[in-house]
């Protein structure tokens, strides 16, 4: 199982050293779920205090944002990251910067909330022109600002599931209110 696992997932994935990812799960039935997650964010939270066991610790949830300003939905496949999510992984910007743990904090870091964007989003939505960093983004509407841009062979950690917007963790709870998996 290992083998057709790190066949497919891990070294397709376009990360720094593949090979030394590994994957926690509590499990896929539903009595380990927790509001449907496998993990809480107090878990998480836990995890995060424990760091120094590993090299580096990562977490990520598959979302769909809506980027329309009124009018006909504009739908993305999204990402919500713990701050290091990038660094971790060894992905750089390809423009701009990626998040940092100062980002993933309740309301943003020093800049506010902010969101990072793949290769493909940039190119279609502002022609690959470096002025994007910096932009807002209206995403289900709230305003994030572009700090940086992916490089074009990272799409993502699940194979086939491409994102275009990678928002802090804690920007969830700004985008789905009272629905949020952060709220105790």
């Amino acid at each position: 199982i290992f083998s057709i696992v790190n066949g497919l997932m891990l070294r397709t994935l376009s990360v720094a050293d593949p090979e030394r990812l590994v994957a926690l799960s509590i499990g896929d039935d539903e009595a380990t779920r927790v509001d449907g997650m496998r993990w809480s964010y107090g878990f998480w939270q836990e995890m995060e205090r424990r760091a120094d066991v590993f090299d580096g610790a990562i977490t990520w949830s598959p979302a769909r944002f809506d980027l329309s300003r009124g009018g006909e939905s504009d739908p993305v496949g999204g990402l919500f990251v713990s701050g290091d999510f990038f660094a971790v992984l060894g992905v750089p910007a390809l423009v701009g910067r990626t998040l940092t743990n100062a980002d993933d904090s309740q309301g943003g870091g020093v800049d506010g909330p902010v969101a990072v964007i793949s290769h493909r989003l940039w190119q279609s939505r502002f022609g690959g022109s470096p002025a994007a960093v910096g932009t807002p983004l209206v995403i289900q509407g709230t305003a994030f600002t572009i700090v940086g841009v992916t490089e074009p062979r990272f799409t993502g950690l699940e194979v086939g599931q491409a994102f275009d917007v990678a928002l802090p963790l804690t920007a969830e709870s700004a985008i789905r209110g009272s629905q949020s998996f952060l709220n105790p």
